[in-house]
């Protein structure tokens, strides 16, 4: 189960959230460690029929847990927590909060979109790597900014995980 450090348990962010915003948050990010745990030690590939169904079962898990998943209450969203939690912050302490390592995962390269499928289950490894890193980063944070820095690492990757589900409907070996 993902931590929430202190320096966020005793925001008045954290505080704002109700029961149901503070629960919604901590089960998308259980969850996030979940698939990235499945990548990184290829339990979702072996359990697969074959890559096209490794893929649309990975796009949906992602495409579920983009947003907290608030129901008719509403109110918690990714954006809100970007947008509003960060008002005490500026992208250079963000990006000073986290170690280079971390920032990597940024920039980490893409097969290209006619690659082998070996070189795309590579890729999800990897990022299933850098997913559960970065939620370990949030989880210990010492830091308001760095937990931030985490927190939005962690969407980054996560997007481009989709990103990348996206990217294979136009692949070659999966196009009639």
């Amino acid at each position: 189960m993902i931590g929430i450090p202190v320096a966020i348990a005793d925001s008045e962010e954290w505080m704002a959230l109700n029961g149901e915003q503070r629960t919604s948050f901590l089960r998308r990010l259980d969850e996030l460690n979940m698939l990235g745990m499945e990548l990184r030690s290829k339990k979702r590939w072996r359990e697969s029929e074959n890559f096209e169904s490794f893929i649309e079962n990975l796009e949906l898990d992602i495409s579920l847990r983009q947003e907290y998943d608030m129901g008719p209450a509403g109110g918690l969203t990714r954006w809100l927590t970007h947008y509003s939690w960060v008002f005490n912050s500026c992208p250079a302490k963000l990006r000073k909060s986290i170690p280079k390592s971390a920032l990597v995962s940024l920039d980490q390269g893409e097969p290209s979109g006619d690659a082998a499928f070996d070189e795309y289950k590579m890729w999800f490894e990897k990022a299933g790597n850098d997913l559960v890193s970065a939620l370990e980063g949030f989880s210990t944070a010492v830091g308001f900014d760095g937990a931030l820095a985490f927190l939005f690492l962690v969407d980054v990757i996560f997007s481009r995980m989709l990103t990348i589900c996206y990217k294979l409907r136009f692949h070659p070996s999966l196009v009639d």
